[in-house]
């Protein structure tokens, strides 16, 4: 235990060393706030002064980041003097997420070990791979909300993993605060440890796994109000901020309208499938054997015929996404779904096949466990009518650390593709800036 300890630590602080220099090098590139940086810093600034009352009305999160930055600067200032308005720089507050991130390090080890039976010490390199996952790394050098967002939403679920309902329930409300969608990965947190208790994440048939739930749960339904209770007071004070609020949106409404985009499904699918191919690529060959099964082919080409019809009827292009040539979804939607009018159909097959092997991946956790994730992925991404990788975070994330423990290879593997990619990301994003002849300043390509 004390080895495993130290490699804990070791992990942690090399981790820390080496993404500190990234995180330096960042700021020493790009000084002043980028993009969604403008309004998240000026907000975290209106806060460190105690201007509570001052609102950006162009943030459409709550404050829980800004709350976080303050309170950390107000200790900080009274253990070495100063104010927290004086230490609030971009660069101090870009530091709060590196922080966040190297928390995440240390809750995604405690997920491994309780879901993977994996040792203490061999799950810190495992959790320090996991935590390098572009979307998550590349944002812990920005003043963002994902990887707050992110650390408490995985806390929340190792909470209940671990069997702790009412820890689980109040720091999934805090999650929350920094992102409004997050109640839905409150909600999976808590079927999760429903499933877990009741024993019902076994692979089987769906039909057989209904049974035994309905079999197991309507005989105690006091014991399942009991563990639902701090979930449920959550949920309540959300409705509460929902009718509040008129809506789950704050400050601006007009960019943030919820649509019915079921295709965003689809490409959270075949993002994931990229990004997990070090995990999934042993079961494409038994997902090509199953296509000669007559069933199986009928059921996939059902499913592809239905999926072609949601990209018909379901597809929403936010202006956003043509407009801004900064972001990686601007390339992805030009030169595929624009490439000419029946591309988007093209992929389809790509996209149901992707979903099936995510299928295959999951099948030890058992169906109810599936379905259930694939029903708070809709929830959590199907409104939103931009295409924006980071909205794939956290599906993604909880699906990676669902799989089955990984190999030696298959870790390296991740390992290099993630690294390869924030290799890329972060060089492009420091190396190549370009100008708009339309807006001073220097622009950049980043997720």
């Amino acid at each position: 235990m004390a080895a495993a300890g130290l490699g804990g630590a070791a992990v942690v602080a090399v981790a820390a060393a080496v993404s500190m220099g990234l995180l330096l090098t960042v700021d020493r590139e790009q000084p002043t706030p980028y993009m969604d940086e403008l309004f998240h810093c000026r907000q975290a600034q209106h806060y460190c002064r105690r201007a509570y009352d001052v609102w950006d009305p162009m943030i459409t999160t709550l404050p829980g980041l800004y709350i976080l930055s303050a309170g950390l600067l107000e200790a900080w200032a009274a253990a070495v003097g100063g104010t927290a308005k004086q230490l609030c720089s971009v660069t101090v507050l870009r530091a709060t997420n590196w922080l966040l991130w190297l928390a995440c390090i240390i809750v995604v080890q405690r997920i491994i070990v309780k879901q993977q039976r994996v040792s203490p010490g061999a799950a810190w390199l495992h959790a320090l791979v996991v935590c390098l996952f572009p979307l998550l790394f590349f944002f812990s050098f920005l003043y963002y909300t994902d990887v707050g967002s992110t650390l408490l939403v995985l806390s929340c679920y190792y909470l209940a993993l671990s069997d702790r309902p009412v820890s689980s329930a109040l720091v999934g409300g805090l999650s929350v605060l920094f992102r409004q969608t997050n109640i839905v990965w409150v909600v999976f947190s808590a079927g999760v440890l429903v499933l877990q208790r009741e024993k019902l994440m076994q692979p089987g048939p769906l039909s057989t796994a209904l049974t035994t739930a309905l079999q197991r749960t309507l005989g105690k339904p006091l014991q399942l109000l009991e563990l639902s209770v701090p979930y449920l007071i959550v949920g309540a004070c959300f409705g509460a901020f929902l009718v509040q609020n008129d809506g789950i949106v704050v400050g601006d409404r007009s960019n943030h309208v919820s649509v019915l985009h079921v295709p965003q499904l689809f490409y959270c699918a075949a993002f994931t499938v990229f990004f997990a191919a070090p995990h999934i690529a042993h079961h494409i060959m038994p997902f090509y054997q199953s296509l000669r099964q007559p069933t199986t082919l009928l059921t996939l080409a059902a499913v592809t015929a239905a999926c072609m019809y949601c990209v018909r009827e379901f597809t929403h292009e936010h202006p956003y996404l043509l407009a801004d040539n900064r972001h990686i979804t601007f390339y992805v939607w030009k030169n595929i779904s624009r490439r000419f009018s029946l591309a988007r159909y093209f992929v389809v097959p790509a996209y149901v096949a992707a979903g099936a092997l995510m299928q295959r991946s999951l099948a030890h956790r058992g169906p109810l466990f599936w379905w259930l994730f694939v029903a708070i992925t809709a929830l959590a991404i199907v409104p939103a009518r931009l295409l924006e990788f980071r909205y794939f975070l956290l599906p993604y994330l909880l699906f990676r650390l669902n799989l089955a423990a990984p190999s030696t290879l298959q870790l390296l593997a991740e390992a290099a593709l993630y690294v390869a990619v924030n290799a890329v990301t972060i060089y492009v994003f420091l190396n190549h800036p370009f100008t708009w002849p339309h807006e001073p300043g220097v622009q950049r390509f980043m997720w």
